[in-house]
């Protein structure tokens, strides 16, 4: 596995850990893909699952991820 696709992976699960901490192992669970976006030059990682998407994240370059949007939970 590459640094990059170790990096992308880590920040994965940070990302599944934010959203269950947050909302409880009751909410609705992400299906196992995490979709990557990049607009307008800043990169978001977003958990859904088949009834759209649940949480959105904004990746900053230096490795932190921050919740940005909740859809539905």
């Amino acid at each position: 596995m590459s640094e990059i696709q170790r990096k992308r992976k880590e920040m994965e699960l940070r990302a599944w850990k934010m959203y269950f901490k947050k909302y409880g192992e009751n909410a609705p669970t992400p299906s196992n893909k995490i979709q990557w976006i990049i607009f307008n030059g800043k990169t978001y990682l977003v958990l859904f699952n088949e009834d759209g998407i649940l949480a959105m994240y904004r990746v900053y370059s230096h490795n932190k991820i921050r919740e940005i949007a909740v859809v539905r939970v």
